[in-house]
Formats: C-alpha cells, structure tokens, sequence
C-alpha cells in the first residue's frame, strides 16, 4: 500500500485536504494513549507549516496494548470531528520501532491562531511569555466536563480582566481585545467523556474536593501534552504529574476586616427561593428540598461569617406573604442569637416589591440600627422622558428588578443613613429581545446597556428626591449594577455625585475566563461618612461544583456544608462605615 504522511493529511489549511478518504500512515509514533484513541507524531521537519502529529480514534482494544513511543502503522480514514482532524483506525499494527518526542514550545500569547493549528495533534510544551504567567482563568464546565481554560496574563495583575472593567465600551479596541484574548488562553481536558464524575480530576491527574481545591488565579507551572481541537477550543490532554503542575497560589481568604461604627454587607444569594422549582416553573433556585438545605446551609454559613448590621441582598424570591425573607431571618436569628434581624420589606409592610420574581432587600439588626422608613421604584414614579427613551418602553417593570431605599438610625447616638439596592438588567439575551440601543453593540457592554444606564438615571433622580422621607445625605448605593466599572451605568453615578468604593484589583465576578466588578457600591459625595471597602472572593474564583446545585447527575458527595465558598456566583462587598460630626468630611474609600 501507498503510504502517507501526516503532513499530507493535515495540509496548512484548517481541514484536511484528504478529508473523507482512506489513508495509510505507516512508521509513526505513539505520543499519547487516550481514553478513545491515541496520538501518533512523525519524525520529519516541520518546516512545511503542516503539523506532522495527528489523533487516531480507535473503539477497539488495540489503543489498551500500546504505549508511548510505539512506531505504528494505522490504516483508515481521514476525518474532521468538531474541527479536529483525526483518523478514524480501521486497522493498526506495531512495528518495532521505539522512538520519544520532545515537545514543540508553544508560547502564550501565540502569535496568531495559526500557530495552533500547524500543531494540531503534535506533543506541546505550553508556556508563558518573560511578562506572565499560565493562571487557572474559567472552570464553568470543570464538574461537567473536565475542563479547565488557562491563561498567559500579566505578572503584575494576576488574572485577565473583562476589557470594559477598565476601557469604555469600544467596537474597534473590543474586536482587538477579543483577537489577542483568543491567542492568550488553551483549555486542559480530563481525558474522559464522562459527565460530573467523582471523583473529579484536574487535568487527568490531580483529585479536586473542598480541601485539595482549585481556584481562579491558581498558577500552572507544566503544561505539557498533544494539542487536538474540539467545540471551539484548543486543548492539551495531560495525564500525569509530569504533564501538569500548579501553584494554589491563591488561597481561600478569610473575611477581609473593616473597622468602624456599622458593618455593610452587599450579597447576592443566588436566587434563595422557599418555592422549589419542581414545584413551579416560575422558580429559579433549589430544585427540590434536598438542594434548598444544601442551598441553605451554604447561605446561613456565609452570612454568619460575614456578621454584618445590615446586609444587602440581590435574587431573594419575590414571593406572596414575603415567605423567603420571613424564612432567611428566621434562619438568622437562630444561627446567631446575639442578632436580631429582620428585612426592610417586612417592616415596611411589603408583602411583594414590583413584579418580578427575584426582589432585593435590606436584612438589618434591630439591636444596632432603627428602622425608619423604605420605599420602593416602580416605573409608575419614572420621568415619563426616560420611559420614552428606553426600548421595551420600561425600565424596572420587567426589566431592570425594582431597587429598595431604605433609611435607618444608629441605635447608639443620632447618625442616620440610607441604603439604596440595585439589581439592574443583565447582559444576556436568551429570548432575543434585545433591540435598537439595547441590542448587542459588539462593544464590550453586551446586551441591554442602555437599559442600564436609564436605569441609574431613574435611581439618582428617585433618591435625590427624598422617598423614604429622611433627610440625609448619607447614602449608599449598592448591588448588582451588571455593568463592569468602565461602562456607562457606572460612569453615570460617578459624574452624579457619588464616589465608588472599589479598590484596585477588585473583581467580584468570572465569566469567559475574564474577571470584573459587577457589584458595586457607591457614596453620596458629601456625606459624613467614612467608608472603608473590600470585596471577599470567596465565590469568583470558586469551582461552581461545590454550590448547592445537582444539576446534570452531581454527585452529591461533593458538597461540604462546613464551608461558605460558592454560596453565590457573586462575591459579596463588605463596608465599615464610620460616621463623623463634620459634615464637610469627604467620603473616603480605602485604597
């Protein structure tokens, strides 16, 4: 038979030039055994920009009897399988060669995406450049699929950060932002085709749990194996120690401290729903009991480590009787004794706030601050000129959720102070409804921005107006913005009279490998208060798969209700406020 060689098969193009036809590739060497197949490497030059490595997908017991450096001989046929060039083994045989690649160094940022396809299917060495280091960036699919995306980043920063967390929205510095990111990041595979296995296995080798865990920021050291392609990614299948290596560089942290006369926090829970979703369709939290005290626990814990005066919540079930928010504080009060918390919406006699199903809230401690008055925004309150100006024609009626002032008195002495919780409109788009300004620009901001920004335009004239009825111009505005800090909601706020309480660095959220600040908090400049801010990471840089949820056949072994990690998929802001007599004190954050 005619032999031929993988460069042939390859060709420099990102299919196969052969695809669909028989070949036969004689004299090639095992690099890799996989859980279904093998890769085989020649020994040629790779000056022809054609990768001389290539995957054989073999369902027979021939890959079982086969080891690294076995010269092979493999006949079948040429195939693109999810944009991965493979061969599809009719027959195989091993010769009596022996022969043991070095791997091929590819350095993040590549140079172009290219560089990864006149590798594909080669023994890889992945390293970063002199400027960064290989960090753990985006593990959403680790319990589900094995899968771990490292990225090259800066040194000095530490982790990738989403482009509009420091650039306004762009199309033109967005498209590039995304081209370089796509040559900064690879995916490591766990060598399976199973679905949530347990245990579950960084890379093939290391066992991940909530003692030996994985963290965002995490530093790998060795990456090393084949390069092969599939839905969208490039990957590197290791499988020994030799092949991977990591620093847990970032490790869990305790609750940062802030000083001062009340302790804030902002919280997203999660969608903390008593309705379970087997229950109703209209429920966005647990499924069923067994994942509501898995949820519970984690929440409880959270909340009682963080011992706040008052906390401010994001995604609490906006439910007839305002059971969820009776249920919380009855959790509460229980776990901690010495408190006595209630929610702003029980005091002011709000069975529901606005329509949506998720609400936000203020649980505070009636022992350290009196409740004065709260009150709510509907759009029936919105300037009729924003209204107009918006695409849907709302703003929080079905749109943005409805925010919640509420004003209180330090039980100890006369300072007064408002909360204003925020939950504006997320960036996603599932139902396609996003239009006109509102619809993807490609800028970086991503759906509904300006929705967001009407949004904060509503707010800062709502609360400028007085609607809890208390005079004071200490004022916090908290929550979940969904806007990163560079975006226009932001700025927005920030070129109204109020000042951010972010620190360099701060992140409260991952997606896509990218970090950002979601959560915000912001003061009323002029207020007389000072206000010391940090974020806990305790839930970004969390492997989702120890959250409550068992979705996709979990393993519920996993779960360990003795931590408060990825009680949410936001990190929540804690503030110490302390309050002075000058009014002329500026707002202070610490940075």
């Amino acid at each position: 038979d005619t032999c031929t060689s993988i460069q042939n098969i390859q060709g420099t193009g990102l299919s196969s030039p052969l695809e669909g036809q028989d070949v036969d590739i004689c004299g090639a060497y095992v690099t890799a055994v996989v859980h279904n197949g093998f890769f085989l490497q020649e020994i040629v030059s790779n000056s022809s920009g054609a990768s001389s490595g290539i995957f054989v997908y073999d369902t027979s017991s021939f890959k079982d009897n086969i080891q690294t450096g076995d010269e092979i001989n493999v006949s079948g046929s040429v195939q693109e399988e999810f944009g991965h060039t493979q061969i599809t083994m009719s027959s195989a045989t091993v010769k009596s060669g022996m022969h043991v690649f070095d791997p091929v160094v590819i350095t993040l940022p590549a140079a172009g995406t290219m560089d990864f396809e006149a590798l594909e299917g080669m023994l890889v060495s992945v390293v970063p450049s002199d400027t960064t280091n290989l960090v753990v960036s985006e593990y959403y699919n680790f319990e589900r699929y094995g899968e771990v995306v490292v990225c090259a980043v800066d040194k000095a920063i530490g982790r990738a950060f989403q482009f509009t967390e420091n650039n306004a929205p762009d199309t033109t510095l967005y498209r590039q932002d995304q081209e370089i990111f796509a040559r900064t990041c690879i995916k490591i595979d766990d060598n399976s085709s199973s679905q949530n296995p347990n245990p579950v296995l960084f890379g093939a080798v290391y066992q991940i749990d909530s003692s030996n865990y994985l963290r965002g920021g995490s530093r790998v050291t060795t990456l090393k194996g084949p390069l092969w392609y599939s839905f969208g990614n490039w990957r590197v299948a290791t499988l020994s120690t030799n092949d991977l290596s990591y620093e847990n560089n970032n490790p869990r942290a305790s609750v940062p401290q802030v000083t001062g006369d009340l302790k804030i926090v902002n919280s997203n829970l999660l969608n903390y729903f008593v309705t379970l979703t087997q229950n109703s369709s209209k429920a966005r939290g647990a499924d069923d009991k067994a994942e509501f005290d898995r949820q519970v626990s984690k929440a409880i814990l959270a909340l009682m480590t963080m011992n706040a005066d008052i906390v401010c919540v994001q995604e609490l079930e906006n439910v007839a009787g305002n059971r969820a928010a009776y249920d919380l504080v009855d959790r509460m009060n229980t776990a901690l004794p010495g408190r006595n918390y209630t929610f702003a919406s029980i005091e002011a006699g709000f069975d529901t706030i606005g329509t949506d199903v998720v609400k936000v809230d203020v649980m505070f401690d009636q022992n350290v601050v009196m409740f004065l008055n709260a009150a709510f925004l509907t759009d029936d309150d919105v300037d009729q000129a924003l209204l107009d100006k918006s695409t849907t024609g709302a703003i929080f009626n079905g749109s943005s959720r409805v925010p919640l002032a509420a004003s209180f008195s330090v039980v100890e002495g006369s300072n007064v102070l408002t909360t204003v919780v925020n939950h504006f409109k997320s960036k996603g788009d599932r139902s396609g409804r996003a239009i006109g300004a509102d619809d993807d620009q490609n800028d970086g901001a991503g759906n509904y921005n300006l929705m967001r920004v009407l949004s904060s335009q509503a707010v800062l004239q709502w609360v400028s107006s007085n609607p809890t009825g208390v005079a004071t111009d200490n004022i916090i505005l908290v929550g979940d913005f969904n806007a990163y800090s560079a975006e226009p909601p932001i700025t927005e706020i920030l070129n109204n009279g109020y000042s951010t309480l972010k620190n360099v660095g701060d992140y409260s959220y991952n997606r896509g490998g990218r970090y950002g600040k979601l959560d915000h908090a912001f003061v009323k400049q002029g207020s007389t208060m000072q206000v010391q801010s940090a974020v806990w990471n305790c839930n970004s840089d969390e492997l989702s798969y120890i959250d409550y949820n068992l979705d996709y056949g979990r393993d519920s072994s996993i779960f360990d209700p003795t931590i408060p990690e990825r009680f949410s998929d936001h990190d929540p802001i804690i503030m110490g406020v302390t309050f002075s007599s000058n009014s002329n004190t500026p707002v202070s954050a610490e940075l």
